[in-house]
């Protein structure tokens, strides 16, 4: 990842985090059939996600303005046994977009030590295993209160 500032004020930042899952392995014993014929190899696909946000500084005013946007592929593709052939019973899974999320969020220095922060994040994307298709929506509200000293 990286940052730039391309204004006084203005802070633009994006990364990316890859995560390969092709050399993943349990290597404990099958406990309570949690892991039963777990296999990295067939169930889950390599991935990337991005990530690209910026933040305002407002002139006069201790406010920080952000704004983000997350693409987040899901690795578990399926089908959830690996040990059956994929079929009506055990069907791989798609998702149709993969999750995405929006953030919008403050950030307010009340004095020199203690900083209000507060963030939404508003995401939606559709699952499908065979004939069950859901679509989900999450929002969430998050705030936080740093003391500095």
């Amino acid at each position: 990842g990286g940052s730039w500032a391309p204004v006084p004020g203005l802070l633009a930042a994006a990364g990316v985090h890859l995560a390969e899952w092709e050399q993943s392995r349990y290597d404990d014993e099958d406990e309570y059939g949690l892991r039963s014929g777990g296999s990295f190899r067939k169930q889950y696909r390599n991935v990337a996600r991005y990530h690209v946000g910026a933040e305002w500084q407002v002139p006069a005013v201790a406010l920080d303005l952000r704004a983000g946007y997350c693409w987040d592929p899901v690795p578990f593709v399926g089908p959830r046994d690996p040990e059956l052939p994929a079929g009506p019973t055990n069907p791989p899974i798609e998702l149709d977009p993969d999750r995405r999320y929006l953030t919008l969020g403050a950030g307010l220095m009340i004095d020199r030590v203690v900083r209000l922060d507060g963030t939404w994040t508003h995401g939606t994307y559709t699952q499908t295993e065979g004939q069950l298709t859901e679509k989900n929506t999450i929002d969430r509200l998050q705030a936080g209160l740093t003391c500095q000293f």
